[in-house]
């Protein structure tokens, strides 16, 4: 029984492996919710190997929020829509359990990601150094597109317990700089001005829309 070592040895470094990260083996398909920055979804999760995962998701929210420039208030509206595919690499995978659920992502995402503002004003607002009446104002109306693919890189975490998953992201996608378009209803303000008032727009909030932060959680079910 010289070599009777060998079969705990040998346990200790197989469970690991085929563990994986808290109980998700390879070859595992995971659907459930999902809730982050970029909006309420649905996410898809394989698991090709113990070290590489491959996830589908798809993101949706809407709301509101009031912004000023040059003086001018608007009112805006965001619609949050992007879906896309994640690899996963698990460079922990073949050590304890709780550590190997550790990973390092990294994707693209197709962004239809959308701002949109108007300003009505009811008193003298001033343009590119010109100013107008509310009622020569009239209504302004812009919006705000980003590219159409955006990458995404990013750490987080996956668990499993029986047959449910908790995932965890954490890392940001770059959308681009935004391209703001404005209009009005009033022919008195010309083309060149509210062109000038775009831009006055994009220095003013575009560096902050550029990388976009994406924090989530999803619970999944394995099938």
């Amino acid at each position: 029984m010289r070599f009777k070592w060998l079969f705990p040895l040998s346990l200790a470094l197989v469970a690991p492996t085929t563990a994986g990260a808290v109980g998700i083996l390879p070859g595992t398909f995971s659907l459930g919710p999902t809730a982050s920055t970029l909006g309420l979804g649905v996410e898809a999760n394989y698991r090709l190997l113990g070290l590489v995962g491959v996830r589908a998701s798809i993101n949706y929210f809407k709301f509101g929020d009031d912004v000023t420039a040059s003086g001018i208030n608007y009112t805006g509206n965001a619609r949050l829509l992007s879906g896309g595919l994640t690899g996963d690499f698990f460079p922990l995978a073949n050590m304890l359990p709780f550590i190997g659920g550790f990973r390092v992502s990294g994707g693209v995402r197709v962004n239809d990601n959308q701002i949109s503002i108007k300003s009505t004003p009811t008193q003298s607002v001033t343009i590119s150094g010109k100013t107008y009446t509310a009622a020569q104002a009239g209504s302004m109306t812009g919006v705000t597109h980003f590219n159409l693919f955006a990458p995404y890189v990013g750490i987080g975490y996956d668990g499993g317990l029986g047959p449910f998953e908790i995932g965890l992201d954490v890392g940001a996608m770059y959308q681009g700089t935004p391209n703001i378009s404005l209009w009005s209803s009033s022919a008195a303000i010309t083309q060149s001005s509210l062109n000038a008032q775009a831009n006055t727009l994009n220095h003013n909030y575009g560096s902050l829309m550029e990388f976009y932060p994406v924090v989530g959680l999803t619970a999944r079910y394995k099938f």
